[in-house]
């Protein structure tokens, strides 16, 4: 989210080197979600996220290695991998959403056939994250309106969070809305052309279980 970005600069002069390396690394996996533009391919290629990763993961006290560099291929490569895992062209595929890896709905008052159905957009866990949204005065982008759980969305709050000092509120997000990724992991490696996104995905559940 764009406003959550615009928050960086006011709020690091408060904030530990440590947690604010930790809440920026955040911020490129969020990105690694994203419609692969030519100039994050460009970064990819170059090392660029790889040597950023590392340092930012060193610094925030949890560090990893990565070499996505070495697993993109070619621009057109990366864009037909991103279309195949996430946009749903071809079967099967993997939405980085989280309802779609969740029972749609807990609340034993909705009476409707999907309440205990996963597959879905805009469950329980999408409209929680609506709620956080609207609660700390943010926006949701208009391209995530109908699944404000995007992977980009959540990893953007999770940073905001540790960026505000709010540590255990912080913990308890990641326990609600990132418990999710082994599924998704599990779900990306049926696809074949399932690189750099299941890498991408094993490597931010390094850092989140650290």
């Amino acid at each position: 989210m764009e406003k959550i970005k615009k928050w960086y600069g006011v709020l690091m002069g408060s904030i530990t080197e440590q947690n604010k390396a930790y809440a920026s690394l955040f911020i490129i996996f969020a990105d690694l979600f994203k419609y692969p533009e030519k100039e994050n391919y460009n970064e990819l290629l170059n090392g660029e996220i790889d040597k950023q990763i590392e340092q930012l993961s060193r610094l925030a006290g949890h560090p990893i290695i990565t070499s996505f560099k070495d697993e993109i291929g070619s621009y057109e490569e990366i864009v037909q991998a991103f279309n195949d895992c996430f946009l749903g062209i071809t079967t099967p595929f993997a939405p980085p959403v989280e309802s779609v890896y969740k029972v749609w709905t807990t609340d034993d008052s909705f009476q409707v056939p999907l309440k205990n159905q996963k597959g879905h957009l805009l469950g329980d866990s999408a409209l929680h994250i609506r709620h956080i949204v609207q609660a700390l005065g943010l926006e949701i982008p208009t391209e995530y309106e109908m699944m404000p759980d995007h992977l980009t969305i959540l990893l953007e709050l999770y940073s905001y969070l540790n960026q505000e000092g709010l540590i255990s509120e912080a913990e308890q997000f990641k326990k609600d809305h990132l418990d999710w990724l082994p599924d998704f992991y599990n779900s990306l490696i049926k696809i074949e052309r399932n690189q750099p996104y299941s890498n991408i995905v094993l490597k931010l559940n390094e850092v989140l279980k650290q």
